[in-house]
């Protein structure tokens, strides 16, 4: 599906009005210091990315139509009067599309840069049985090196712990992006990758330790 997404294409929608999923071009009329302000906007209906009340107002909406709505910003100190107040929108309907997934056949796998379907399906079935392979091994590694650390205890300095924790919740928010995952907040992550960077800490002063010992 994730391939199928990747070449998606959007295509116009006529005679029906807008549904969650669709992509819509609005213009969106709102007052700001006694002026009208315009502002162009495309939004994936539904999807939670712009004023829910704006969101919901959309679906049900033909072209060209026009519908007034009214939202509450969100807070935030930094729009000064503006956080938090009741904003009346006027909302513009001005192109719909919707994004159609192409059909799984030879021409998609070509897409792909496979030969065939059946060239492609072989391809992706050896590389999720390799990415199995992997994982199993990575959760036998995980395993062991714990074990070693409940058997072996070394102090850990904390800054350390910091630091790799602040290294892991990095790679996370870029997975996170590049992947197009919702990121998650500072202090969740550091809770999730607390505990994890203490033992990759721990581990990698415990293989040091080994090391030196067999120098000796």
């Amino acid at each position: 599906e994730q391939m199928r997404g990747r070449h998606a294409t959007m295509q116009p929608i006529e005679g029906r009005v807008a549904e969650k999923g669709d992509f819509a071009s609005v213009v969106l009329s709102f007052e700001m210091g006694g002026e009208e302000q315009s502002q162009p906007a495309e939004v994936e209906v539904g999807a939670g990315k712009v004023l829910a009340e704006i969101d919901d107002a959309i679906v049900g909406m033909k072209l060209e139509e026009e519908k007034s709505v009214e939202a509450k910003l969100p807070v935030n100190p930094a729009q000064g009067e503006m956080s938090g107040a009741e904003v009346s929108f006027k909302i513009k309907l001005n192109e719909l599309k919707e994004r159609v997934l192409p059909e799984v056949d030879d021409e998609f796998a070509k897409d792909c840069e496979h030969e065939s379907l059946e060239a492609m399906k072989k391809a992706l079935s050896e590389q999720i049985t390799e990415r199995n392979k992997e994982e199993q091994e990575e959760a036998v590694a995980r395993a062991l090196v714990a074990q070693l650390c409940e058997k072996n205890p070394v102090p850990v300095p904390p800054s350390l712990v910091e630091q790799q924790a602040r290294q892991s919740e990095q790679e996370l928010r870029m997975m996170a992006q590049m992947t197009g995952q919702p990121v998650p907040s500072s202090q969740d992550l550091l809770d999730s990758v607390r505990a994890d960077a203490e033992m990759k800490v721990r581990a990698g002063l415990l293989m040091a330790e080994i090391a030196k010992e067999g120098e000796v």
